[in-house]
């Protein structure tokens, strides 16, 4: 999961707002496939959206900002955090 010798760290978010039946959880992961990430994405009982996505840290990063646009959230709506891979993913998956 190593690209241009930058090892794969993880991004863990949470995304409040409207991001529950508007299609959130298939865009992140067709997105997550274009970034060539992996990991996971999953509706939260209390509305919000939890993602857990990993590669290398610059397309984490562009593929945060891509959601955060895509689904107009400010930065109040995503709480993130980059850390070290906990369970490596080897695609990306919708979890219910």
């Amino acid at each position: 999961m190593e690209s241009n010798n930058q090892p794969a760290v993880e991004l863990h978010a949470i995304f409040r707002g409207r991001v529950q039946g508007v299609g959130f959880r298939i865009t992140a992961r067709e997105a997550a496939d274009a970034y060539r990430l992996t990991g996971t994405v999953k509706n939260l009982p209390d509305g919000t959206v939890e993602l857990i996505a990993q590669g290398p840290r610059q397309r984490l990063e562009a593929y945060l900002r891509h959601l955060q646009q895509l689904f107009q959230l400010t930065r109040e709506n995503v709480v993130s955090e980059f850390r070290t891979v906990r369970t490596k993913w080897v695609d990306f998956q919708i979890l219910r």
